[in-house]
């Protein structure tokens, strides 16, 4: 029993022991001087000097100031021996914030700023910038994880092309018209596009072109006065007087555009005068991108997969009233080509 008791205690030893150095292995400790501390004042006065600070060199520390200069920021190396804080002379394409963030290694040290804004076609992007500095506090790199060259988009030049048939009721028609307006709208707060209109039945003609858009972005005035045709629907007939008479720079249209049609139908055309092979063959060949918009219960699906360059871009709605229902999507996907 006595034995029995001894090994217990020799276990119970043991593992007070092992606990002890779990808990001093780990441990890295340092000196904190909390009777003479060196303390750095900032050279600017701003309420930010000191937001990161790492030791880097021989004697002495980085120390950041983001609010430096009205928010443009800086880095400073400060020496331990007599407490005086430099600016550091780096020249830096940045925003505001710079020494937001510090890292640093033995050789090396890397400040940052989140702001450098960047414009590209008229859209503003917000990216960072880092600097690199060796061991003599030398701008050695600069570094832009997410910047992107800025790539040329091109322009965008569409034409909607609506039926206006006799099959429409003048009730409908407007509810048309009204839709057409709001897809126009959607054109004239994006900068880099512009929108043409034209009608078809039994004839086609343009409502108005692309230079009469550039003069004048104003769907209620460039809609003004648009009345039904009536007739019957000689749709390939229409798709190809766009494509002949419409996409053209003598009209407005862009050279470096990308071309965009839209075609919107209430039925399935009886045109006697041209055929959708011949026409959506001249299509691809010019690189018009095509959707089609069918609209209550007499078009044709098959024609309006014809016309579309894609399936995604064939949009059916079961009347006129549900024409606002599509815009928003159209528009979304419209722009998604760009």
């Amino acid at each position: 029993m006595e034995k029995l008791r001894l090994l217990n205690n020799r276990h119970v030893s043991l593992w007070h022991v092992y606990n002890a150095l779990l808990l001093i292995v780990p441990s890295v400790c340092f000196n904190l001087n909390t009777e003479q501390p060196r303390i750095f004042k900032s050279p600017s006065g701003t309420s930010a000097f000191g937001y990161r600070v790492c030791h880097f060199g021989s004697g002495s520390v980085l120390v950041t100031d983001p609010l430096y200069n009205n928010g443009t920021g800086s880095v400073y190396r400060c020496v331990y021996q007599d407490g005086q804080c430099v600016k550091l002379p780096i020249e830096v394409q940045s925003d505001g914030a710079f020494g937001l963030s510090l890292a640093c290694t033995e050789h090396r040290a890397m400040v940052c700023s989140p702001r450098v804004q960047q414009e590209c076609e008229g859209f503003h992007y917000l990216h960072g910038v880092c600097v690199e500095l060796n061991v003599s506090l030398t701008h050695t790199h600069s570094h832009k994880p997410v910047f992107q060259e800025c790539q040329a988009i091109p322009p965008l030049d569409a034409v909607i092309l609506f039926d206006d048939s006799q099959s429409i009721a003048a009730e409908d028609f407007n509810k048309m018209t009204s839709f057409i307006k709001k897809v126009i709208s959607s054109f004239i707060t994006n900068p880099r596009a512009q929108v043409a209109v034209a009608k078809f039945s039994s004839r086609v003609s343009a409502v108005f072109h692309f230079e009469n858009f550039a003069a004048d972005r104003n769907a209620d005035s460039l809609m003004n006065g648009v009345s039904q045709s009536k007739g019957n629907t000689y749709t390939p007939s229409a798709i190809r007087y766009v494509l002949d008479e419409m996409f053209q720079e003598k009209v407005g249209m862009r050279s470096n555009s990308q071309k965009l049609l839209v075609v919107v139908t209430d039925g399935k055309s009886n045109d006697e005068n041209d055929n959708f092979n011949s026409v959506i063959s001249l299509a691809n060949k010019t690189g018009v991108t095509r959707f089609a918009i069918g609209v209550g219960k007499e078009y044709s699906r098959e024609e309006l997969e014809q016309i579309a360059t894609e399936p995604r871009y064939v949009f059916e709605t079961p009347s006129f009233s549900s024409l606002a229902s599509i815009v928003s999507q159209l528009t979304e996907r419209i722009f998604s080509i760009e």
